[in-house]
């Protein structure tokens, strides 16, 4: 699932955890692409929304580059010491 922070077209709108966002679906790519007016808003609700769908107990991997790294201690908070860095 892609977050992509701007304006979307009239897509299908989800509920995620409390808050109504545009989805695009690709089958023909497996992507979601969900559209959020803050991204950094968006990750956490996403990745505690997929958290809960899916009952994970630890983060998954997670890519973070300069523009994400905020996420990093959003993690640590959420999750304490169990993550691990690669």
């Amino acid at each position: 699932m892609n977050i992509v922070e701007g304006k979307s077209r009239n897509f299908e709108r989800v509920n995620i955890n409390g808050h109504l966002v545009p989805i695009d679906r690709s089958r023909k790519h497996h992507v979601w692409n969900t559209y959020w007016n803050d991204a950094i808003q968006g990750i956490p609700a996403v990745y505690e929304y997929l958290s809960e769908l899916l009952e994970l107990k630890c983060a998954p991997e997670v890519v973070v580059c300069r523009y994400t790294l905020w996420l990093l201690s959003y993690i640590e908070k959420r999750q304490g010491d169990n993550y691990q860095l690669v």
